[in-house]
């Protein structure tokens, strides 16, 4: 009896898990406070650590998955990150549709790249600090710093590029 009560009890918990992962997804892509992928997303410096570790990927399963509890441990390793910091970072990555979670045992997937992540990040920084004007932008970098006629030249062929693609 004992036994079947048991079963019982893990049946509903896998029901439950599942119910749960469904209703973040859900919450995800329909509630207006969230994130969602493809929209503009800024990512704190501790988001930045989580996220280049599941980006560097050595710590990632076949199915470029990882347990939470092991994220935190390298987490730790690498920046001496406590747990509870890590979990926080966790669950505002899931929030800005950063990572997936799955369960049992809250496993975490990264589902946006480096190249979109830091993307965001740059329109973000042009947008906030520069009225997003790229002139004003380049003229900033350019400003104190001398650049070799190479560099020159560099920028020159960038832009010619830059034009090409436009057309």
């Amino acid at each position: 009896s004992t036994r079947k009560e048991s079963s019982a009890a893990s049946d509903v918990y896998k029901r439950q898990a599942k119910a749960t992962i469904y209703t973040q997804d859900e919450n995800i892509n329909n509630n207006n406070n969230k994130k969602i992928r493809g929209e503009k997303m800024e990512l704190s410096n501790g988001e930045l650590m989580v996220m280049e570790v599941l980006w560097e990927g050595e710590c990632l399963d076949e199915n470029g998955e990882i347990q939470a509890l092991e994220l935190s441990k390298v987490l730790k390793e690498k920046y001496n990150l406590g747990k509870t910091s890590c979990y926080t970072f966790f669950g505002r990555l899931l929030e800005k549709g950063a990572i997936t979670r799955r369960y049992p045992k809250y496993t975490i997937k990264p589902i946006v790249t480096r190249e979109e992540a830091l993307q965001k990040q740059r329109e973000e920084a042009i947008d906030k600090l520069f009225q997003g004007s790229f002139i004003s932008f380049c003229r900033t970098f350019l400003k104190d710093k001398k650049i070799s006629e190479e560099e020159v030249q560099e920028i020159k062929n960038l832009l010619k590029d830059f034009d090409k693609e436009e057309k």
